[in-house]
């Protein structure tokens, strides 16, 4: 039963396609960097501090269709569970008893689980406390992927009830079916959602939502006094080191944008999102080329070349040895396999491309929030020999 499912939910998810950031497409990894090796300053190097808060970098409409807004439900899997124990668990997460009962009629079971397909009544009745208990339940397991990789947005940018260009309907209904996890508003029923829209106009303003992205506006605190002379080494790996200096003294009591400070190939691309004529860049792509200069190779590399790379270019490092440009390498924790790539920034905060898709911006992110996007992963740093 379940091998049938999850092959069903390959088409089922084409919206979502941007929130499944494992794909990637084929084609060579090289990089130009190979031959000239970078600038690594020596002696003692920080980044100094940051301050930074999200902002948000709204999708092109022609990037999608109304198309995009799944109709067909996905069904909720309850793997090697019985009948009752999937009532239990929708009773304890506080599914009112009605609810319950009826979720035996929209129920399959066999040896392997249950799966429940709910309908648009039992979504509809479930309250925000019990959206969170459920819907936390359900992103356990990779089976049920509008909940593992459902739509997030920072707490801090607020809720999309609060994006004022947003049908009052459309609002209304994403609203409602809101929930939260680990500190991030997440949305999951985009089936009942586009279900619940009339016009495919409704529908676009609903796909366009759910997938506005997000970018750290972040800036570099410069004392006032003091030895800069850290802070320029550590800018400096893939920089011109007198470029740097300049910049941090003329900035002294001040602050410099962290984008002013990326090599050049983040820097030009931070807060974009790739053109639709372009190759569908991913992270193995972004990662990898983040210090090769401002007219990078288009070749996007397939995962087992980004493994082969990784092998024979990188060495781990310590989290207390980060430093500008360092990979993080994300891992499926089950299998090992390779998930995602980014690079750290300084502080908490990365540079990541997070999916093979136009619909995905390169951005500054906090890492919390980055391994969030990419559940039932371990994290590891490594850095170009």
């Amino acid at each position: 039963m379940f091998a049938a499912l999850c092959v069903a939910s390959v088409v089922a998810l084409a919206l979502w396609r941007a929130r499944d950031p494992r794909g990637v497409a084929a084609g060579a990894l090289t990089r130009e960097d190979d031959a000239a090796p970078l600038h690594r300053p020596t002696g003692p190097a920080r980044p100094g501090e940051l301050d930074a808060r999200y902002t948000e970098i709204l999708l092109p409409a022609r990037y999608v269709s109304a198309s995009e807004c799944l109709r067909t439900q996905e069904p909720w899997v309850f793997r090697g569970l019985t009948h009752d124990a999937v009532t239990s668990v929708l009773a304890a997460s506080g599914v009112d008893a009605a609810q319950v009962e009826r979720s035996r009629s929209l129920s399959r079971c066999d040896a392997s689980g249950c799966i429940v397909t709910p309908d648009a009544e039992l979504i509809g009745s479930l309250s925000r406390v019990t959206r969170n208990a459920l819907y936390t339940e359900l992103a356990r397991a990779k089976e049920n992927r509008l909940h593992a990789l459902s739509a997030l947005r920072p707490v801090e940018i607020g809720p999309w009830t609060a994006m004022a260009h947003v049908n009052p309907r459309v609002r209304a209904l994403i609203g409602r079916a809101t929930w939260t996890l680990d500190g991030s508003y997440a949305f999951s029923d985009l089936s009942w959602l586009c279900n619940q829209l009339a016009t495919d106009a409704e529908r676009l303003e609903a796909v366009t939502t759910l997938y506005a992205r997000y970018t750290l506006d972040a800036s570099l605190r410069v004392p006032a006094d003091g030895d800069l002379e850290p802070m320029v080494r550590y800018w400096s790996v893939g920089n011109v080191e007198a470029e740097v200096r300049a910049a941090l003294t003329a900035a002294r009591g001040g602050s410099l944008p962290v984008r002013s400070l990326l090599p050049a190939m983040a820097r030009a691309r931070l807060g974009q999102y790739p053109a639709t004529s372009a190759p569908e860049y991913d992270c193995y792509w972004s990662s990898t080329r983040f210090f090769a200069g401002a007219a990078p190779t288009l070749d996007v590399p397939d995962v087992s070349r980004a493994e082969d790379y990784l092998a024979s270019a990188y060495t781990e490092v310590t989290d207390d040895e980060r430093r500008l440009g360092d990979l993080y390498v994300l891992r499926n924790t089950s299998t090992g396999d390779l998930v995602h790539m980014a690079n750290h920034v300084a502080g908490d905060v990365v540079f990541t491309k997070n999916g093979r898709s136009h619909t995905r911006p390169w951005a500054l992110m906090r890492l919390r929030d980055m391994r969030r996007i990419f559940p039932f992963t371990t994290t590891r740093v490594y850095r170009h020999r």
